[in-house]
């Protein structure tokens, strides 16, 4: 992890715990939820990462630390370094949950699409 910036630490942690196995771009569409979110409330990315219940990894009680020679964490930190500059295709969505769960939260929000095993959400609307 050394040689990167701490934000950067943070946000692949998020893609790594998140989605990792998944599709480049459902990688991406987390890491890009999670820039949305500290781009929105004015906050760091770890700030936001480690938000009391935001991500179901950050509350479990035992944290494995990626060794550096994992292979899907060094891509993990090739897509949290990429999502800083990435065009934005979620179209600004700031929750996503896994398809097979279905939170309360998500009724108020407009869906925008599925990447991978995660369903993605942004605020509605005003047509």
């Amino acid at each position: 992890m050394f040689g990167f910036e701490v934000g950067v630490v943070c946000l692949a942690l998020n893609v790594y715990f998140e989605a990792r196995g998944e599709p480049d771009k459902a990688q991406m569409a987390v890491a890009l939820v999670t820039v949305n979110r500290a781009k929105r409330q004015k906050k760091t990315l770890c700030e936001i990462v480690f938000e009391p219940n935001q991500f179901t990894w950050t509350e479990e009680v035992i944290h494995k630390e990626p060794r550096e020679d994992n292979i899907a964490w060094r891509k993990a930190l090739r897509i949290a370094q990429k999502a800083l500059t990435a065009k934005d295709f979620t179209g600004g969505c700031v929750w996503f949950h896994r398809y097979d769960v279905s939170p309360k939260w998500k009724h108020n929000l407009e869906y925008h699409g599925r990447y991978g095993q995660h369903l993605f959400y942004r605020r509605k609307q005003n047509y």
